[in-house]
């Protein structure tokens, strides 16, 4: 049961009915971000302008917190960040294919290391400012302790709720297309190929993995902006 709460294409779930939708969603967007298959070698496609973009996007973000020369070679690698974590997005959409995501420990694993290294980047580069904005100037001693103990709590707290956010993300969406992939195999093996109810739960389903695409852009989107400002928070003080 977990299983195919977790996997919308388990086998045998749809009979992969579900599966040729998702099919014709990732090769009509694949033919539009790369282009024109017989120019993509030739001339910039649109796959190499988004990439350049993300890449552009990224690296303003990183020079928003004050002390780019902290982050040198940070834009190039939180955009490969971006692009893996939207690559296993994808890949949980094909056929059969299980999201990644979706596990806690894969994200935890991945959080845990981020984390670690926006503190030690913290800490190393600037320890009187990583530690100086935990604390707000002008409060007593016995102000300042509790105020220090919440900033304390709430940087470690960011080591689950970094993965947890993207996890429940994922299999919020994961689950919705395994219960509408359930009833679209039900109506599949019960002879109703042609009624009107199969063709709109078959558009639906079409809509929804289009949809988890981009909520696949948004949510690794999300992470590394978080990540960004969690490398940057202290050092801009």
């Amino acid at each position: 049961m977990l299983a195919d709460v977790f996997s919308s294409f388990d086998y045998g779930g749809s009979f992969g009915a579900v599966g040729f939708l998702s099919w014709g969603v990732l090769v009509f967007g694949g033919y539009e971000a790369f282009g024109a298959w017989g120019s993509i070698w030739v001339s910039k496609s649109y796959g190499s302008l988004v990439g350049a973009k993300v890449v552009g996007a990224v690296a303003q973000l990183v020079k928003s917190t004050g002390k780019s020369s902290a982050f040198y070679g940070a834009p190039l690698f939180l955009s490969g960040v971006l692009v893996y974590l939207f690559s296993l997005s994808l890949s949980g959409i094909f056929p059969y294919g299980f999201n990644v995501l979706a596990h806690f420990s894969h994200n935890f694993c991945l959080s845990w290391s981020l984390w670690f290294a926006s503190v030690l980047l913290g800490v190393v580069v600037d320890f009187k400012g990583y530690a100086g904005h935990m604390v707000a100037g002008g409060l007593a001693w016995w102000q300042a302790v509790p105020v220090f103990v919440f900033e304390v709590v709430s940087v470690l707290s960011r080591l689950v709720t970094l993965g947890g956010r993207l996890t429940m993300n994922i299999i919020a969406g994961k689950l919705l297309t395994g219960i509408g992939s359930a009833f679209f195999g039900a109506l599949f093996v019960g002879g109703s190929v042609f009624s009107p109810t199969f063709f709109c739960l078959g558009l639906g389903l079409f809509i929804i993995s289009a949809w988890e695409c981009v909520v696949g852009l948004v949510q690794s989107c999300i992470f590394v902006f978080l990540v960004c400002s969690y490398m940057g928070e202290g050092l801009s003080t």
